[in-house]
């Protein structure tokens, strides 16, 4: 109990501040589903915080002004300093041989993290060798058709990776396909019913480039992702 009514209005200008810095903390970061909420018992300040985890010294400069009023502050969480992360679009490649009428058959997957969240859209590039791999086609699959803005689907539509936007030197072309929704529901929510490992959001057919050739070659992606979104995708190994 405070005994002093100088001390409570003090303590009650210092709550404000916090609730206006989370506030802003929250509108900032509701993006990295990080959330704040505040109660005050006993002189104590509980922060709570989301699933993601933040720096402590941001929080530190507040923490020591408050106990200049004689509170304190405890923040209910296990491993605060690490860093704050971004939610991932990833993107996977599975190979599948002598498929779709061609030597290979590429299928691509997308799932997100958090699982199965709708975003704005989606852009892949795929990188190949194409003294290794002769393009055929690409196809958008039936589930995500909808949201299509652009795709390589011939092989005369290839471009050359003259830049090395991939930072590999063996590859040296490069196909896309691009997905977007205006209204955030990138993928159909119908797209993940039973699909929690991905969905299925294109499918690249290729021919080896030389015949009763041993060895193996490299497909390499870069993402194009939804805003407050980091990509993932791991390149894809296929013997030849």
């Amino acid at each position: 109990m405070f005994k002093s009514v100088d001390a409570k209005h003090q303590i009650n200008r210092a709550l404000r501040l916090l609730n206006r810095t989370l506030r802003l903390l929250n509108r900032a970061l509701r993006r990295g589903q990080l959330e704040l909420t505040l109660s005050l018992k006993q002189s104590t300040i509980y922060l709570n915080r989301g699933i993601l985890a933040m720096y402590r010294i941001k929080m530190a400069p507040l923490l020591a002004s408050l106990r200049l009023y004689g509170i304190s502050a405890i923040l209910l969480s296990i491993g605060l300093s690490g860093k704050l992360a971004a939610d991932q679009q990833i993107v996977s490649g599975e190979v599948i041989a002598g498929s779709g009428g061609a030597d290979i058959m590429l299928v691509l997957s997308y799932q997100t993290s958090p699982e199965n969240q709708q975003t704005t859209g989606l852009g892949v590039s795929v990188y190949f060798d194409s003294s290794q791999l002769d393009f055929i086609s690409m196809s958008a699959d039936s589930a995500v058709a909808d949201s299509l803005i652009g795709i390589t689907s011939q092989s005369g539509h290839i471009a050359d990776d003259s830049d090395d936007n991939d930072a590999d030197g063996s590859t040296d072309k490069v196909a896309t396909i691009a997905f977007t929704s205006f209204n955030g529901r990138f993928p159909p929510s119908t797209a993940w019913t039973g699909m929690v490992e991905g969905v299925v959001i294109a499918t690249l057919l290729f021919n080896t480039a030389v015949r009763d050739s041993a060895g193996m070659t490299t497909i390499n992606y870069r993402l194009n992702t939804a805003s407050a979104y980091n990509g993932s995708a791991a390149s894809t190994s296929i013997d030849l």
